[in-house]
Order: structure tokens, then C-alpha cells, then sequence
């Protein structure tokens, strides 16, 4: 799941490029203002970004922003378009809002990797006939009994 994420946060990252620096007379008109523009395309990348990233949210947030700063750089050589510095602080707004739907989803993005994974989790129920892992990753041999029963259901 989270590289499904992850592909569409680069495929996304990629639109907004073009759609950003292909010539101002080659995009369709909008009835939406150019500023809700770019607050909604940073959103999304916002969303994707900090439900892929496992580097934290503000990694991804100033990572779109220098995104956007970029953007706005290149602007400068694309015909009909100029850097505008407004759009940087649009594109800023849109990510953190994107960052924090993304948080408040996470619950949900966590239960479906975990149905997806087939248990992501090292403290989902026992089954018959399943067998604890007791090596490998420091989460799949806990450190006390307590923490085991707590864990695990028989």
C-alpha cells in the first residue's frame, strides 16, 4: 500500500511540474482562482506525501515547499508565466492542509496496509496454528510475558 502511495505522490509531483511550467496559453481555463489552484495540488501532494513518508511530516512539508520554490524559480524561463512569491505560501498552506488530512486518515491508512500485509503488526491475534517469530526485528520477540500476553490472544 504505502508503495502504491508512494507512486502516486511522484505521479502527482510530476502533473503539477508540467502543469506549472508548460505555457500559461497552453492550459484550460479555470473558474477557480489561481492561488486555490495551487492550494489544492500541494494538498494532494501533502496527503500522499505524509501517508507514504516514513520520515516524518515535516520533512515533506519543507521538501514541497522548496518543491514549490523550485517551480516557481523555473517559471521565469516558461512563456507567459512569472515567479510569483504568493504562490510559494499557497503551495506551503496546501501542503501542511494535505499533511494534516494524512494525519488525521493515518488510523485508517494503518488498518488497511495491515489487512493488506497480512498483519503489519506485530500485536495482531494469534490464530490456531500460527507461531509467534521469536529473532529477526527487535518487535517480533517481546522484551517481558506481560507485553506478550498483552499482545497476543490464545
Amino acid at each position: 500500500m504505502r508503495c502504491l502511495l508512494r507512486a502516486g505522490f511522484y505521479a502527482a509531483s510530476t502533473l503539477v511540474a508540467i502543469f506549472s511550467l508548460v505555457p500559461s496559453g497552453a492550459l484550460p481555463p479555470t473558474s477557480i482562482g489561481d492561488k486555490v489552484e495551487h492550494v489544492i495540488a500541494y494538498a494532494v501532494l501533502g496527503v500522499l506525501g505524509a501517508a507514504s513518508s516514513e520520515r516524518g511530516v515535516m520533512r515533506v512539508i519543507l521538501g514541497l515547499a522548496v518543491f514549490g520554490v523550485a517551480i516557481e524559480m523555473l517559471q521565469a524561463f516558461s512563456p507567459g508565466r512569472a515567479p510569483d512569491p504568493l504562490d510559494v505560501v499557497a503551495d506551503i498552506i496546501g501542503s501542511g492542509l494535505g499533511c494534516s488530512l494524512a494525519l488525521l486518515l493515518r488510523p485508517m491508512t494503518s488498518l488497511l496496509i495491515d489487512k493488506s500485509g497480512g498483519g503489519a503488526t506485530p500485536c495482531r491475534a494469534r490464530v490456531a496454528g500460527d507461531v509467534l517469530p521469536t529473532s529477526g526485528t527487535p518487535a517480533a520477540a517481546p522484551s517481558s510475558p506481560h507485553k506478550r500476553a498483552s499482545c497476543v490472544s490464545d
